[in-house]
């Protein structure tokens, strides 16, 4: 039996790990606040992907809430599986939504604002797509790449994900597990399935998220959602048209010919492309490129700036494409844009 120093050893232990966690995220916090104000745009920062007590969570929703906050976040989703019930809790805080997280064999979707709880009929990815999109204003695909461990079968998955139709959403980066940052295998495996879809000529809508099912796991990631004001009708307008990005630290702005992120371009051969980029990052900037088909067509190697604002020139080719932003941090933690694509 413990001896009651023993126990006092223990919760002194757990006080102490908490209140580093906690030191931790409120510096995240102040980064990301910073880096946003350099960047001076109508943006927000949210997770739309965590998990509460009222699933598989750890913390409540007001817990999650409160990590966000100090986290540098404007917003959270709680996106419980099979259930809304979190929404009754949500609805009383400005800056908290609901979503929930049906499961349906190997398929998990994510539905943002949905009025009801989401029962699939289906195991296919294309149904299951389809039906969620009647019942929610934005859906998306989540943990594509795996969950601790990268999958394996992926040109398999890339080829089922094609036929859910020519534009939807995916989760590129999932912070399950970790406390400190996103980036691992899973993500990098998701970001290689993403950019073969857009290859393939799918327009797949970026989403970054926790997936938190412990507090403090909030703030590895977010998907920054450029809108004109913080609610949800608009977050969720923003998220339909594209007009976001995901990362770890850094912000960023990305246009072509004043096209936003997401927006199609109406192109034709040797059509004279001007790209607008802008990024920052408090904590100092190594690189940034723009990739096309699979190829990076423009690059910045930056010596620990904070804020980058450039142009340049690019010629459309013989057929349709699509173009994005990535960004890589000082300290390695990774941006990507939503694509912006040329039609032809």
């Amino acid at each position: 039996m413990a001896t009651k120093s023993r126990i006092d050893y223990e919760l002194n232990r757990f006080e102490y790990i908490r209140d580093c966690l906690s030191r931790y995220k409120e510096e995240c916090g102040d980064r990301l606040l910073e880096s946003k104000n350099l960047l001076g745009e109508d943006l927000w920062l949210i997770d739309p992907h965590t998990h509460s007590t009222f699933s598989d969570g750890r913390g409540t929703v007001s817990q999650n809430y409160d990590v966000a906050m100090a986290c540098g976040l404007d917003f959270v989703y709680i996106t419980d599986h099979h259930t809304i019930e979190q929404s009754k809790y949500a609805k009383m805080v400005e800056g908290i939504s609901w979503g929930q997280e049906p499961v349906a064999g190997r398929e998990h979707i994510v539905l943002l604002n949905g009025g009801e709880v989401f029962v699939p009929q289906t195991q296919d990815p294309a149904e299951l797509y389809k039906q969620a999109c009647k019942i929610a204003p934005f859906v998306f695909f989540p943990h594509l790449g795996g969950q601790g461990i990268p999958i394996n079968d992926i040109e398999e998955r890339i080829e089922t994900l094609k036929s859910v139709g020519p534009r939807f959403a995916m989760e590129i980066m999932n912070g399950i597990f970790n406390v400190f940052r996103s980036w691992d295998e899973c993500d990098q495996t998701a970001v290689e399935m993403w950019d073969k879809l857009l290859q393939s000529g799918r327009q797949v809508t970026p989403v970054g998220a926790s997936d938190a099912h412990e507090p403090f796991g909030i703030g590895t990631v977010f998907t920054g959602v450029f809108a004109p004001e913080l609610s949800q009708s608009k977050l969720i307008e923003s998220l339909v048209a594209g007009n976001c990005f995901v990362s770890e630290a850094a912000m960023l702005q990305f246009k072509c010919n004043d096209v936003p992120m997401g927006g199609v371009h109406e192109s034709f051969p040797g059509k004279k492309l001007k790209f607008q980029i802008k990024a920052s990052d408090i904590c100092g900037l190594r690189r940034l490129r723009v990739v096309s088909d699979g190829h990076v067509i423009k690059q910045y190697d930056i010596d620990g700036d904070c804020f980058m604002d450039e142009e340049f020139t690019f010629y459309s080719g013989k057929k349709s494409s699509y173009y994005r932003l990535e960004v890589v941090s000082q300290d390695d933690r990774r941006a990507f844009s939503a694509p912006i694509y040329t039609q032809l």
